[in-house]
């Protein structure tokens, strides 16, 4: 008798996922698509060379002021060190 229960549970819950199947496949459960942003947020693309490397030309002939010592220790928790090539 116990196995008799056992065996109409997950027969039930079989038929019950073929209909959700059968519904999603027919159109009558609508599917849900994510259109990007224009701008999402502050970031946008920059272009890449092929070697994953970024040409940066600064403007400027000013010294730049690099200080990491007021930088939170957790800010490079993930940061691997990045070659820099200065050219002049």
């Amino acid at each position: 008798m116990k196995s008799i229960k056992y065996l109409n549970a997950v027969l039930t819950v079989i038929a019950f996922c073929l209909v959700v199947i059968t519904l999603a496949i027919t159109g009558v459960i609508q599917t849900v698509k994510a259109e990007p942003k224009s701008n999402p947020g502050n970031f946008t693309q920059i272009p890449v060379n092929p070697d994953g490397s970024i040409n940066v030309t600064l403007k400027t002939k000013d010294v730049l002021d690099v200080n990491i010592e007021t930088c939170s220790s957790n800010a490079f928790y993930y940061a691997q060190p990045i070659e820099v090539r200065v050219r002049e």
